[in-house]
């Protein structure tokens, strides 16, 4: 895609800079965005009595920049930032997911997600600033899991399992509005279901 003006409706929730409304406009000038995205998803369940076993994935390439001449002001100087990343635009994501169904009630559900460094701010700064609003973000892989069994004795009364971010990564998530975003630690609930 290629945008001569990228105007954008951007919320001060969402990153946004100008305080004088709830939302306003940004012109991100001549931006381009280009790469592959590719999916692959597989059902094994024909293949194996009475269980279920699925297999799901998705992986995205992205190179998202600036692409003609624009001029910005960063820490007393004017840099041009033509060919500098878009903001919030990593150029690697990968998610996949694990279903397991079993013939005597038990679904299991585990989920995997990665999401590679990615810039900021439009001058593309590495090191964090000391209000933490700008900086790159480091890459980050989280999983999630969850499992279901259904009581068939109990008329069918289920119960449930789930953990996010099993594996208890600490991630930053973003950075605007306010400052450092973490994401979700490891959680865990637990859960009883009865249909009556």
């Amino acid at each position: 895609m290629d945008f001569r003006n990228q105007v954008i409706p951007v919320a001060e929730a969402a990153g946004g800079q100008v305080a004088t409304a709830n939302t306003s406009l940004v012109n991100g000038g001549e931006t381009r965005h280009q790469g592959v995205e590719a999916a692959l998803n597989l059902n094994f369940s024909p293949l194996m009595n009475n269980w279920g076993l699925g297999i799901n994935t998705g992986f995205t390439y992205t190179v998202a920049e600036f692409s003609s001449d624009r001029f910005v002001s960063s820490g007393g100087d004017v840099i041009n930032i033509k060919g500098n990343s878009l903001p919030y635009a990593p150029n690697l994501t990968f998610s996949g997911s694990l279903n397991i169904n079993s013939p005597f009630g038990l679904l299991l559900d585990m989920n995997a997600t990665y999401v590679g460094e990615h810039f900021t701010d439009v001058t593309n700064s590495i090191t964090p600033s000391l209000n933490g609003r700008s900086g790159q973000i480091p890459s980050y892989f989280i999983i999630d899991a969850s499992a279901n069994y259904t009581l068939d004795v109990l008329n069918g009364v289920g119960i449930s399992l789930s953990v996010k971010n099993l594996i208890d990564e600490r991630y930053i998530l973003s950075r605007r509005p306010q400052g450092i975003r973490v994401g979700l630690p490891r959680f865990v609930t637990f859960g009883i279901d009865y249909n009556f």
